[in-house]
């Protein structure tokens, strides 16, 4: 005899419509900050001091700092999340049955009443720069479904997911006082599926920290910091080193008139010294060029955050290397590829945390569910698709009135009136039918019974051939205008 299929019981809605992370656990949470940073003279000690002084999970708040002050790497991390946010997204049903395009429509409505759904595909994109990124979902009631009606991101510093000297590849652990082992979210009657969203950033091993950026931009960020605390004495020096000298054996009264002089010289316009008294000022320090940490910050420390965050230099940068257009064109492709990916994040922890959850809650289990997608394909271009419709279409091919309608989406006339009529002496890929009028296909310049068509480029004095087209063969004058066209293009370029 078949056993019966036992679902796992799912948590009450009062139980998930309450908050696991109390503002008096956020209160304790903020008061660590990060700003020790640029004090700690060796990197090798401020390391040290990060990972042992309270864990793994205090490195986050390093690299959410180094996010607000940086502003090079900020302004990075924004093009990078800013160009997915820039994107469309789309709910794509599992077919057309009935049945799935109602949950299709559930699963929209859903995403539409969570509160500034923007802000929280925004938060779910800190996992960048810090790895990972937690939420915790408010459910509620709404048009007879539960669903989540809010998402607030946690700080990480709240959790861990195991002990602190335990792989880190397990349960979600609520930490609050941020230190210690902490607390199995499932002993706190808080399942992680229903009540938490977990998003890490390229996890290797299975460890659920994953690998932040700010990790990956750590020296050359530390390096610039230094570098500029160490520019800033320099500059500080104004006119050079001040040195006022007082006689062997004088009182501490002469000593601080000296220093004085000394300290008015260095900040003042105009000073009063006792006569005698002398003064110098050693300008050897200053003698370097003033370029010399502009290009280290820039050529090096800058260009490295580039790389890692967009995995190219920056499109000014590239070309002042001397990469021109085709560095611009390389940064595009790489910036693609570095969008697919955070789409795929994305798109990840919506349908297999959010989607999945609010469907084996309000459809049951085994449900297939629809597909949630950010559209990060460029749009092709319709002008030109026209273009090449209508040449395949002189040449003879058969062309799919339905396919071209979806292709341009254009929807089927419903009246005859509806129809727009083709506009007298008009060639169907553009421009004029010129004398052989609106239903010869051929252009006018080619009315001759033959036609030289020369190819000569003048700017490069290239010679690309000369071709005797037969109008006995119609087709064949369209695909030598492309073959011409695609040889001069080269040629330019």
């Amino acid at each position: 005899m078949a056993k019966k299929k036992q679902f796992a019981k799912l948590p009450s809605a009062d139980l998930l419509a309450g908050e696991v992370v109390s503002q008096d656990m956020l209160t304790r949470a903020g008061w660590r900050s990060s700003n020790a940073i640029p004090t700690i003279t060796n990197p090798s000690a401020a390391w040290q001091t990060m990972m042992h002084q309270h864990g793994a999970r205090a490195v986050e708040q390093y690299y959410a700092d180094f996010e607000e002050k940086h502003t090079h790497y900020g302004a990075q991390l924004e093009t990078r999340r800013e160009a997915l946010l820039s994107r469309d997204t789309s709910v794509i049903s599992v077919s057309e049955n009935p049945e799935d395009l109602k949950i299709r429509d559930a699963v929209k409505g859903m995403l539409k009443a969570i509160r500034q759904f923007h802000t929280v595909r925004e938060g779910g994109l800190d996992a960048l720069n810090e790895g990972v990124a937690i939420a915790e979902l408010k459910w509620g009631y709404k048009d007879g479904l539960l669903m989540p009606l809010e998402i607030k991101w946690r700080s990480q510093f709240l959790f861990s997911f195991g002990g602190m000297v335990e792989a880190q590849n397990g349960e979600l652990r609520l930490c609050p006082d941020g230190t210690g082992d902490g607390t199995p979210v499932s002993a706190l009657n808080a399942d992680e599926r229903f009540k938490f969203i977990v998003v890490t950033s390229k996890p290797k091993k299975g460890n659920r920290w994953g690998s932040p950026l700010g990790r990956r931009v750590f020296w050359p960020i530390w390096f610039e910091l230094q570098g500029a605390r160490t520019w800033l004495k320099f500059m500080e020096k104004g006119t050079g080193t001040v040195i006022a000298r007082y006689p062997t054996g004088s009182d501490l009264r002469k000593k601080d008139q000296a220093l004085e002089a000394a300290q008015t010289i260095n900040e003042d316009v105009a000073c009063a010294v006792a006569d005698g008294m002398n003064i110098e000022i050693l300008e050897k320090a200053r003698s370097g060029s003033t370029d010399v940490y502009m290009n280290w910050v820039k050529e090096y420390c800058q260009a490295m955050i580039s790389r890692r965050v967009l995995g190219q230099l920056g499109t000014s940068d590239g070309i002042a290397h001397g990469g021109g257009r085709a560095a611009v064109e390389t940064l595009k492709i790489v910036q693609q590829e570095k969008m697919k990916s955070d789409a795929n994040m994305e798109e990840d922890w919506v349908n297999d945390q959010l989607i999945a959850t609010f469907i084996l809650m309000n459809f049951g289990p085994n449900i297939p569910g629809p597909r949630y997608q950010v559209e990060v394909q460029e749009k092709a271009d319709l002008a030109a698709a026209s273009v090449v419709k209508a040449r395949l279409q002189q040449m003879g091919l058969p062309i799919s009135a339905a396919a071209t309608r979806k292709q341009f989406d254009e929807p089927e006339p419903v009246k005859p009136e509806d129809i727009l009529m083709p506009i007298p002496g008009t060639h169907p890929a553009g421009g004029t039918g010129g004398a052989t009028g609106a239903d010869n296909p051929i252009p006018a310049e080619f009315s001759a019974p033959t036609t030289a068509v020369p190819g000569r480029t003048e700017e490069h004095g290239h010679e690309t051939g000369t071709v005797i087209a037969s109008l006995e063969n119609k087709q064949v004058i369209p695909l030598y205008q492309e073959f011409v066209s695609a040889i001069e293009t080269e040629i330019r370029n």
